[in-house]
């Protein structure tokens, strides 16, 4: 449960087993980093070797979510608190529209090759374990894994 505004709102995890009806013929491995957002390699299940895969650089994203952080934190102690809530959304807008940016290209860069499923690898667990520096955890935790995951398998459908 969340309130938000004013007004509660429930959330639900659901699990979807889902069957693939044609046997694919190319794999492709997405792995998510910090220094590089997404980074795509095929591999056809002919060949077994790798083809060229492909790189999708998350600065732009770490660049607008430490601007903000530093916009907010210098509004803070100004307390001007109605200044950071007016600049609310702008954040999460500018993220969102890079990420749909990236998942564009995920999803090109598989439609190139006959009949592939991607696999993305799991990151369940991952913040709880990750406990660093101050600015560090900022940095790492607010990498957006599982919205971009989301929005690939939003574009697949």
């Amino acid at each position: 449960m969340v309130k938000r505004d004013g007004e509660w709102y429930a959330h639900f995890v659901l699990k979807k087993t889902v069957e693939v009806h044609d046997e694919p013929e190319t794999i492709i491995a997405i792995d998510r980093g910090e220094h590089n957002l997404a980074v795509a390699v095929a591999i056809s299940k002919n060949n077994q070797k790798p083809m060229k895969g492909q790189f999708w650089r998350g600065s732009e994203i770490k660049r607008i979510r430490g601007l903000h952080a530093h916009i907010r934190r210098r509004l803070q102690e100004k307390h001007r608190f109605g200044k950071v809530k007016e600049l609310r959304g702008r954040e999460k807008r500018k993220v969102n529209q890079q990420l749909h940016i990236i998942a564009n290209g995920i999803v090109a860069y598989a439609k190139q090759f006959p009949k592939p499923v991607i696999v993305m690898e799991d990151l369940n667990g991952v913040r709880e374990n990750f406990k660093k520096s101050k600015e560090l955890n900022r940095r790492f935790h607010s990498l957006p894994f599982r919205k971009l995951q989301t929005y690939v398998e939003y574009k697949l459908l």
